[in-house]
């Protein structure tokens, strides 16, 4: 069997701890893969309706004004969605078999924290594979993590989804590791669009083995008990959290671009788009502005006072729809869980053996 470092040329951090001692694992980005990630977003800067993709809001300080937003009075999935975890923990062994639990966009695991603390009253050893894209992050997690639970060990995979679960998948702890549970939690989800959600729940079903089971969660659409304006409020708290997160996400392109883009410039909108189910967030130029990267195919971009920049669009669900594509792929669905106020659903399902 290989070893972490070797099958994935990556780097590893050992923190010793009351747990087993935490790993996370860098994994490596091709230069070339940076070059087409460039050429991709000066393409999306470049389209008719500008857009920048949603994953440019987590670098380090993007992913910790996420957690801060999840924190807010107005942000109701996270902390709905946690109401539905505690609901659930206590009897989650019981409905599915699982010693691995693989998170994707993990952050500071939070919510899974709910389901931890349920393990370690069973005692229930489990080993967790948080995936975000952040080191800094999965460093001080997986810490906090080892020290707080007696029956958890971690590794970390700092990354894309695509490459962290081609390397969870060659590892020799998730081989021998026993059945997994995949978490994709937050609503994270509706950030796909039709196509692309297809071809991440493919990638899913491939990567997991007969048998592992998966929790998903989605952000419900508005309907006669959630008003449009209760949608639109979440991404637009008072303190300006989201306005600053839409905003760094120039920053973090500064850097990979070598680009010259000023967050003065610019002003955060988000509003819901009745037509598509979907909160769309956007960059407002507050004047006339030119954009130089020594990246751009064609230089320099300019944007016009009142254009906007497409930073993420967040659709939203009916449960039978949002079900659909994952049985047609190959899954077992095999309960949908909700609040009361039906505000935000977790769909539990299985690979078919």
């Amino acid at each position: 069997m290989s070893s972490p470092t070797a099958f994935c040329a990556c780097t590893a951090t050992e923190h010793t701890a009351k747990a087993a001692p935490t790993t996370v694992i860098q994994l490596p980005q091709a230069a070339t893969d940076r070059a087409a990630e460039r050429r991709q977003i000066w393409a999306g800067l470049s389209a008719a309706q500008p857009e920048i993709d949603s994953r440019y809001f987590y670098d380090a300080h993007g992913s910790q004004l996420y957690e801060a937003i999840t924190q807010t009075r107005a942000y109701y999935p996270t902390r709905t969605e946690a109401g539905i975890l505690r609901a659930l923990a206590n009897d989650l062994p019981q409905r599915v078999r699982f010693s691995q639990i693989v998170e994707l966009g993990s952050g500071s695991s939070a919510k899974t924290r709910i389901l931890f603390d349920a393990l370690q009253r069973q005692n229930q050893a489990v080993h967790y594979w948080p995936i975000d894209v952040s080191h800094r992050m999965l460093e001080a997690t997986a810490t906090a993590l080892a020290h707080q639970y007696d029956t958890l060990s971690v590794t970390g995979l700092a990354g894309d989804y695509a490459g962290a679960l081609k390397a969870w998948a060659r590892h020799p702890k998730a081989q021998h590791g026993g059945p997994a549970l995949f978490m994709f939690l937050g609503g994270t989800i509706g950030n796909f669009d039709a196509t692309s959600k297809s071809a991440f729940i493919d990638m899913l079903h491939g990567h997991m083995r007969p048998g592992d089971a998966m929790l998903v969660g989605f952000d419900r659409a508005p309907h006669a008990s959630k008003p449009v304006w209760r949608i639109e409020q979440a991404y637009n708290d008072e303190a300006g959290l989201t306005a600053a997160f839409n905003l760094n996400c120039l920053t973090h392109l500064n850097r990979i671009l070598d680009s010259d883009f000023d967050n003065d410039g610019w002003q955060h909108q988000a509003f819901y788009n009745t037509d598509a189910n979907q909160i769309e967030m956007h960059l407002l130029s507050r004047r006339q502005q030119t954009v130089h990267s020594p990246y751009f195919e064609t230089a320099p971009l300019t944007f016009a006072q009142g254009t906007t920049i497409r930073t993420e669009i967040s659709r939203k669900f009916h449960p039978a729809p949002f079900t659909a594509p994952f049985t047609e792929a190959g899954f077992k669905h095999l309960a949908t869980f909700e609040d009361t106020r039906q505000y935000f659903g977790v769909l539990m399902l299985l690979k078919k053996p």
